[in-house]
């Protein structure tokens, strides 16, 4: 009877992990919490959502690859959020000025729910312009007092002294309701929606819309609602998108904000949920894709 022994891959993008603290290297930080979610009635499971990512994003080839090496951080206390939603995303958003106190090369945040956008956003609170480009079916900006993941960015919008411009893109008429797409009190947001994103003249005027928002001073962050994705292409999230964007549109965006990227790239993503994935994992390794898509040499 022969021996099978299992090795780990060579020359993996796991091989670029390291436990000292370099100084260019890239970040990933981990939001392993779906309270939100469940606080806005949605299914558990993406508490479990960036490891799953992350184990598989250290899997792919390192061909063509960045050289910086990847620091790893968990930056939520799921314990803390089952207490108290809004005391754990002011101790997320300490970890997160923490983590990014050496100025990454670039920075990716994973959830969990989309909640976990307020505290990313709450740790550049201290600038004096932000813009968000989110890829969403949700515009996450309900009116609640309460915090959950339905409406992080209007939370925000209401706190934030600076200038706030927030672009949604993907969003589905049928999901949000009439209060929900209400404008913001403080700051600007402006909406694609999904049966316009087909259309190139239409979404490359609103990608230029947002691009002249921007210059050197400006913090530019991607978050990436996996909601957005057609069901056809990913369904392991809480709410499943019965015509939503492709794929390619999302990777092709991720390419875009590289290139026009004034500042630190950083981009979230969130909801994910694992236990809604198939056997093969199949949406975990989308996600994989598009971390290698946004670390990988311009």
């Amino acid at each position: 009877m022969s021996e099978i022994i299992l090795t780990r891959k060579k020359d993996t993008i796991a091989d670029f992990f390291k436990e000292e603290n370099p100084d260019t290297h890239n970040l990933i930080m981990l939001a392993s919490s779906d309270r939100g979610v469940r606080l806005n009635l949605g299914k558990r499971g993406t508490q479990w959502g960036a490891q799953t990512i992350l184990h598989h994003f250290t899997k792919l080839q390192k061909t063509a690859f960045s050289s910086h090496p990847f620091l790893v951080t968990e930056v939520a206390d799921a314990f803390q959020e089952e207490v108290s939603l809004e005391d754990g995303q002011k101790s997320e958003a300490l970890n997160i000025t923490k983590a990014m106190a050496k100025t990454p090369k670039a920075s990716v945040h994973l959830g969990g729910g989309h909640d976990h956008i307020f505290p990313l956003l709450k740790s550049y609170a201290n600038a004096p312009k932000i813009v968000v480009l989110n890829i969403d079916a949700h515009t996450d900006t309900r009116t609640d007092s309460f915090a959950h993941s339905g409406n992080p960015f209007r939370k925000f919008a209401n706190a934030y002294q600076g200038d706030f411009h927030l672009f949604q893109l993907g969003i589905q008429r049928f999901a949000n309701s009439p209060s929900t797409l209400s404008p913001l009190e403080r700051g600007s947001m402006t909406v694609l929606y999904d049966e316009e994103v087909t259309g190139p003249q239409r979404l490359s005027l609103f990608l230029n819309q947002l691009q002249l928002t921007l210059n050197d001073q400006v913090r530019f962050i991607l978050s990436i609602d996996t909601d957005a994705l057609n069901s056809s292409d990913f369904s392991a999230v809480s709410a499943v998108n019965p015509q939503g964007l492709k794929l390619e549109t999302v990777l092709g965006i991720i390419r875009w904000y590289k290139e026009v990227c004034p500042h630190e790239n950083i981009m979230g993503i969130y909801e994910y949920n694992p236990l809604f994935d198939d056997l093969h994992a199949s949406c975990a390794k989308k996600l994989a894709l598009f971390l290698y898509e946004f670390f990988k040499r311009k």
